[in-house]
């Protein structure tokens, strides 16, 4: 016969089957192999490729408008003024050896590339 520490033990190993085996998300890192397609090896026997990543802004390049009011520096005794809205590029795209963190999405088949790891 079963007792009460019996079953609770059993309730809580089948609780923890039933989380790994759907896989939550959870933060892994890796290393950048190449940008051009993009590859990222989580380990030894994992590498990930474009189809398995999505990029946060923090790892991609960009273009923001925004509005700006300046003059540039002074040369040959005058300025002119800069202003308006005026689109920048932000160059914020990853490189080879560089170090991440990412998100497995839940099942494992995706995964987030959060931010770079320094």
């Amino acid at each position: 016969m079963y007792n009460e520490t019996d079953l609770a033990a059993a309730l809580r190993r089948l609780a923890i089957g039933a989380v790994e085996g759907q896989k939550p998300s959870s933060l892994c890192y890796g290393t950048v192999l190449g940008v051009a397609p993009l590859q990222v090896q989580v380990d030894e026997k994992l590498v990930l490729g474009p189809a398995q990543l999505a990029l946060s802004s923090l790892v991609s390049n960009f273009s923001v408008e925004m509005q700006v009011r300046h003059e540039t520096e002074e040369a040959e005794g005058h300025r002119h003024a800069y202003e308006g809205k005026k689109t920048f590029e932000v160059l914020m795209g990853l490189a080879p050896g560089e170090r991440v963190a990412l998100l497995r999405v839940q099942g494992g088949q995706q995964y987030y590339i959060l931010d770079r790891v320094r």
